[in-house]
């Protein structure tokens, strides 16, 4: 009897465990469904409120241009009658003025005389020529073997006061990799020279402004410095490309 009761009682707790979880999965489900049906229904009302604000819009447009229309109607009406009315009046008043006006004999046209031809002033137009490079900057080359032969000459093209430098410690394994200007020398003249070090092959990874001198602030003012850069000289810094040295603000 002891063991039949016993079982009967887990029976019965297992049915109230049972009954306890599915009334709780099905408040949540239910939860879950009225947030659901809530959303749709917020989702549905900013889509009449959108299609609402469409419509009235329409309207006011096909208000504006049906009130247009009939305005341009009337205007061309009143032309076209305009028109008609005046013709018959113009043309009673040619047949009266020729009844009292007799008709006069035209004078012969003189013989036109030799018109003076005016050779319009020649303008030459010139081409396009490059703006010259600003007086005062200076390119300073700190030549390294490494760098390529197109390089030296490359930079001295460019049209600025070109300096060659030589090293002592002078590897043929470094290349030149970054480029130093001074405080007097406009970006623009900078991004010049990047550009220019760029396509003749020697990689440009850093561009940096000398420090500013208290004692002497004209140290290397209108200065730009292409040399090699030890910081610099690794696999994990990247080169600059040519898009990153024209967009560039400053540097």
């Amino acid at each position: 009897m002891l063991s039949e009761s016993v079982s009967a009682n887990k029976k019965l707790s297992e049915v109230i465990v049972a009954g306890v979880i599915f009334t709780v999965l099905s408040v949540l489900i239910a939860t879950l469904w009225a947030m659901f049906s809530y959303k749709q229904v917020l989702d549905m009302r900013a889509e009449y409120a959108m299609l609402k604000d469409s419509v009235n819009s329409l309207r006011t447009v096909q208000a504006i241009i049906g009130n247009r229309a009939p305005q341009q109607e009337i205007a061309a009406n009143t032309l076209t009658q305009t028109t008609v009315v005046n013709e018959p009046a113009k043309q009673e008043a040619a047949i009266v003025k020729e009844q009292l006006n007799p008709v006069a004999v035209e004078p012969k046209p003189e013989p036109p005389q030799a018109a003076k031809t005016v050779s319009p002033a020649v303008t030459k137009v010139k081409a396009d020529e490059p703006k010259p490079a600003s007086k005062n900057v200076v390119i300073s080359y700190y030549f390294r073997r490494a760098d390529n032969t197109s390089l030296p000459e490359t930079l001295r093209g460019i049209g600025y006061k070109f300096e060659l430098k030589k090293m002592e410690k002078n590897s043929g394994y470094q290349k030149s990799n970054c480029i130093w200007f001074g405080a007097g020398v406009p970006i623009a003249d900078v991004k010049k020279v990047a550009i220019a070090m760029i396509q003749s092959g020697n990689p440009v990874k850093g561009i940096k402004r000398f420090p500013l001198s208290i004692k002497n602030t004209s140290y290397k003012r209108n200065i730009i410095e292409v040399g090699m850069d030890s910081n610099l000289d690794n696999y994990s810094s990247r080169p600059l490309s040519i898009v990153e040295v024209e967009r560039a603000r400053k540097f």
